[in-house]
C-alpha cells in the first residue's frame, strides 16, 4: 500500500525562505516563522501513524 502525505507548511525559518525574502524586498525575521526543529517534528510525527490510518494532508504555520 501506498500512502501519500501532503505537506502545506506556513513560512519555516531557513536559508531559503531568506534569500526569497531578500530577493522580493521583503523583511526576514526568523522569529516569524517556525523553527526547523519545530517543523521537523511535525513532519516526523505523521509517520507514526497506526497501519489503518494515516494523516492525508499537514498545514501548519506559527501562531
Amino acid at each position: 500500500m501506498i500512502r501519500v502525505t501532503t505537506v502545506y507548511p506556513g513560512a519555516v525559518a531557513t536559508d531559503l525562505l531568506r534569500a526569497v525574502r531578500v530577493e522580493r524586498g521583503q523583511p526576514y525575521d526568523p522569529d516569524r516563522a517556525v523553527g526547523v526543529h519545530s517543523a521537523a517534528a511535525l513532519i516526523a510525527g505523521v509517520l507514526d501513524h497506526p497501519d489503518d490510518a494515516y494523516v492525508t494532508e499537514l498545514s501548519f504555520a506559527r501562531p
